[in-house]
């Protein structure tokens, strides 16, 4: 996969740091997974990159956005067709749960991405519910800032990888003062 091409057509669907896409596609690449779960997808960038370098995506998010970077044309060209199973769907909702193992045939996923509701409650909840599907989870927006008084105060992701990463083995990528790709290995 042309790591390049696919970030220049899914770039502006993102809200991802490019060093980070680029760091990111080099592990999808390394790990090869071949059922993939997204939980939140905002206007498909990720879900689009993760498609590439899979054979299935289940993505899950509240809502349905009209623009989706795996519908581009140009992503289609250079990718092929994907299976990207899009559900919209509360991923913080028990049926949604159901849903989503129900989909994989109740199998276990290669990898887990999340990137849903950021507030503190939410982010456990995903970690505690689909992190539990599959043994590499990755995280969005890991890093808040360095001084603690400036995250916002119900701001869920940086709190929970600092804890995370006491637990497990992790590897990050932080490239800004805000963001990142966090993933915990089980």
């Amino acid at each position: 996969m042309d790591s390049t091409k696919l970030i220049d057509i899914v770039f502006p669907y993102s809200q991802q740091i490019r060093s980070e896409l680029e760091w990111f596609c080099a592990k999808l690449d390394q790990w090869q997974p071949r059922r993939v779960l997204e939980i939140g997808r905002w206007s498909g960038g990720t879900t689009a990159i993760l498609a590439a370098y899979s054979n299935q995506v289940v993505s899950v998010d509240i809502k349905n956005r009209s623009e989706q970077a795996f519908d581009d044309p140009r992503y289609i060209e250079l990718v092929g067709k994907t299976s990207i199973i899009v559900l919209e769907e509360d991923s913080q909702l028990s049926e949604t749960v159901n849903i989503v193992k129900r989909v994989n045939n109740n199998r276990p996923y290669d990898l887990v991405f999340i990137d849903g509701a950021h507030e503190d409650d939410f982010v456990r909840h995903d970690w505690e519910v689909y992190g539990a599907l599959a043994p590499i989870v990755a995280f969005h927006d890991i890093r808040g800032y360095e001084d603690d008084s400036l995250i916002p105060p119900n701001f869920g992701p940086p709190k929970l990888w600092r804890e995370l990463k006491k637990q497990y083995r992790t590897e990050e990528a932080v490239h800004s003062i805000a963001g990142g790709i966090g993933v915990v290995y089980k």
